[in-house]
């Protein structure tokens, strides 16, 4: 036997490739071999490696033959035997140090080694039988060898020559191919482990929100019946609180009803009497015949006329409230229309002479269409109210201008102003000491019956302001005739 070696050198004889005679191909036998490789290939693929190392074996005539990978194993590189044939075929998965194995030295050079007596230098590889020859062809896998086809010799009779490296590099190029396959497959059948896994994964997550979905079901069922039972409630209490509601109105517009009838009977009661007590008066001047009694005959209408007024003006206002006539509509000039209302504002007798009144007109006013004699009344009415606010004097303002597309229409005083507790658009509701309280009442009733609106502002003992909204774009282009 030989010495223990230095080196690389003293066990690679790759020369000795070139100078041994070469036995002659047997190209049949080979052809059938990788015909048979190819079907197990096709057939089962998980066997090729094997196949692989056994027609190795057969092809080379060899004691054992084996295909070595290059793997790292707890963070080392070693080399790991895939597949054997021959003698040492119950070794495989045997594994050592990629620096203590010929495999490794094949990979690094990543050329043929013919070696003699390796173990000499890799003691690893000390066995019975002996390596005494062993021939190392490396493959790769996209440029990058990862592993080496081997035959190896068990006795000094058998020299391998060229035409075994030939064969070894054709079954290393079949094992590149093989070997990617495999790992292929083996992608592939994780990448459906995978989605096995995803599907099984995505089947439990189904089934659980499936169960979220009909417990949400019912949840919202639930949601539903309890929400109908309380829309119920709510209506039932509505109802009860309508009902509340509306006998509560009916007192209070009985009660209302029985004060408004209380002040009407009082308002006619009392012009009634004087004319009575003017008839009276009048029967007892009769029977005397001088021009002082006729003067007084003449005051005495006079007051008669008045107090017949009161009640024509009182009888008017209720029957406007209780059937108000339709609108008579016509196109209307608001600014002459007030400039009017002025007018004969002025001529009021019991107009406090210290009121001062004020009017704004802006120009090109469009036309309205509108009951002219009842808006006649709306600002008569309020007007009136303002002198009444004003008994020691003050000031008046009347203004008419476009907002948009309504008209205002603005009455504004100095008075007294009005009590926050007191609705004064309210039927029979007032704040006066004399009156029924139905002029206001009647007043948003003919601006509701133009379409308009009707707001007001006031402040105690600083006056109020009083603002008609007219729709006027519609008739901006109406003449009078």
């Amino acid at each position: 036997m030989e010495q223990v070696a230095s080196n690389l050198d003293d066990v690679i004889i790759n020369s000795q490739l070139f100078r041994r005679r070469s036995r002659f191909p047997n190209y049949e036998a080979e052809r059938n071999a990788l015909v048979a490789l190819s079907k197990t290939m096709a057939d089962s693929p998980q066997m090729i490696l094997q196949r692989l190392v056994e027609t190795a074996l057969q092809l080379c005539r060899a004691g054992t033959a084996g295909i070595s990978l290059l793997e790292k194993h707890n963070g080392e590189e070693i080399i790991r035997w895939e597949a054997l044939a021959g003698v040492y075929a119950d070794r495989r998965n045997s594994m050592m140090p990629r620096n203590a194995s010929p495999c490794g030295t094949t990979i690094e050079r990543n050329t043929t080694q013919l070696m003699f007596m390796a173990e000499r230098l890799f003691p690893a590889l000390k066995a019975e039988p002996p390596v005494v020859e062993a021939l190392h062809v490396p493959f790769a896998v996209e440029g990058r060898p990862i592993g080496t086809v081997w035959v190896v010799a068990h006795d000094e009779g058998r020299k391998f020559d060229q035409e075994d490296e030939r064969i070894v590099k054709t079954l290393a190029q079949f094992a590149s191919a093989a070997w990617q396959l495999l790992k292929s497959e083996a992608a592939a059948e994780a990448a459906a482990n995978a989605e096995k896994q995803k599907a099984r994964e995505l089947a439990v997550a189904n089934e659980a929100l499936r169960f979220q979905i009909r417990d949400r079901e019912r949840a919202e069922e639930k949601l539903q019946q309890l929400n109908k039972g309380l829309e119920k409630r709510v209506n039932d209490h509505t109802r009860e609180l309508e009902d509340a509601y509306r006998k509560l109105r009916e007192s209070e517009v009985l009660g209302a009803l029985g004060t408004a009838t209380a002040k009407i009977l009082h308002d006619l009661t009392n012009p009634l009497n004087a004319i009575l007590i003017m008839i009276q008066i009048q029967e007892e001047y009769l029977t005397h015949d001088s021009a002082q009694v006729h003067e007084l005959i003449a005051d005495t209408l006079k007051d008669m006329r008045e107090q017949a007024g009161r009640v024509h003006a009182l009888i008017t206002e209720l029957k406007q409230f209780s059937r108000p006539s339709e609108l008579q509509l016509e196109p209307v000039d608001l600014a002459k229309m007030v400039t009017q209302v002025i007018h004969e504002v002025r001529s009021i007798p019991q107009q406090p002479s210290l009121v001062e009144f004020e009017q704004k007109l802006s120009d090109d006013l469009p036309l309205v269409m509108a009951d002219k004699e009842k808006l006649s009344r709306v600002l008569m009415n309020l007007c009136k109210n303002a002198i009444e606010a004003m008994p020691k004097g003050g000031k008046l303002g009347l203004r008419c201008y476009m907002r948009e597309k309504n008209m205002v229409l603005e009455v504004e005083d100095t008075g007294c102003g009005i009590p926050n507790d007191v609705n004064i658009f309210e039927p029979f509701v007032t704040s006066k000491p004399r009156g029924w309280g139905l002029g206001l009442s009647i007043v948003r009733q003919i601006v509701s019956a133009h379409n308009g609106e009707i707001e007001y502002k006031s402040e105690d003992g600083r006056g109020t302001i009083f603002k008609i909204y007219l729709p006027g774009a519609p008739t901006s282009k109406l003449t009078v005739q």
